[in-house]
């Protein structure tokens, strides 16, 4: 379960790929042109706090999803709602500024390489951000229900459904997102429906292993409850 802002892309993840700045003057020794003072100066410190900002975001959410999915049979507690609403306010911070950082990347990218959108790995990866926006939705429909005292597996079937696969979307779209950015040796050599199909099966294989975890930690859950309530013989 994450709040909206853990369900959003991270923004486009990374710098799509720095074989296309215009560093072609510097490597022969010419003067430094504009664009190569923007590439020196400013680029490379924006690259460098997107990738922190990215692994920041990352870690946050996982280790926040890991707590989740051991708690998923134990009531919601005050503190690791606390704990969501502490991540909601922190990430939002972060993913204005990754957003920024990475508007900044496709300016700067479509400005120096006119076939930088030919890339289709980069396609790949705008498509995969808009996914997360649209997912982003649903995990704030899921994480703006809660309240203390909530038990996950409790939840009616429609609902534990929506948080399998919404929660499995946006923790495996968000692996891939990182990945992808750095990734470089995809660019122009994967094709968009390549990168899809291996998504989709990524997808798949999380969804599959949520619903078998989840499932038995339910099972297990209800055993030991069916223990505790066992009527005593007289």
């Amino acid at each position: 379960m994450r709040v909206w802002y853990m369900g959003c892309a991270p923004a486009f993840q990374a710098v799509e790929s720095s074989s296309n700045l215009d560093t072609r003057s510097i490597t022969k020794g010419n003067a430094l042109s504009n664009m190569d003072l923007i590439t020196l100066f400013i680029k490379t410190p924006i690259v460098f706090m997107h990738f922190c900002l990215a692994a920041y975001a990352i870690v946050s959410i996982i280790s926040l999803d890991l707590k989740i999915f051991f708690n998923y049979t134990k009531p919601l507690t005050e503190s690791l709602l606390n704990q969501i609403k502490k991540a909601e306010f922190v990430l939002s911070y972060v993913l204005l500024l990754l957003y920024a950082s990475g508007i900044f990347f496709l300016i700067h990218g479509a400005y120096t390489d006119p076939k930088y959108f030919v890339n289709e790995k980069l396609l790949f990866k705008l498509a995969l951000v808009g996914a997360l926006t649209i997912n982003g939705g649903f995990v704030a429909w899921i994480s703006n229900t809660l309240k203390v005292g909530d038990v996950f597996s409790k939840f009616r079937l429609p609902k534990k459904l929506a948080l399998i696969l919404v929660g499995g979307f946006s923790s495996t779209a968000w692996t891939w997102a990182c990945f992808i950015g750095v990734a470089r040796l995809w660019n122009f050599k994967l094709s968009f429906l390549t990168l899809g199909a291996g998504f989709l099966m990524n997808y798949a294989i999380v969804i599959v292993f949520l619903t078998i975890a989840l499932a038995i930690q339910e099972h297990i859950a209800e055993k030991k409850q069916a223990k505790i309530f066992i009527p005593v013989r007289r």
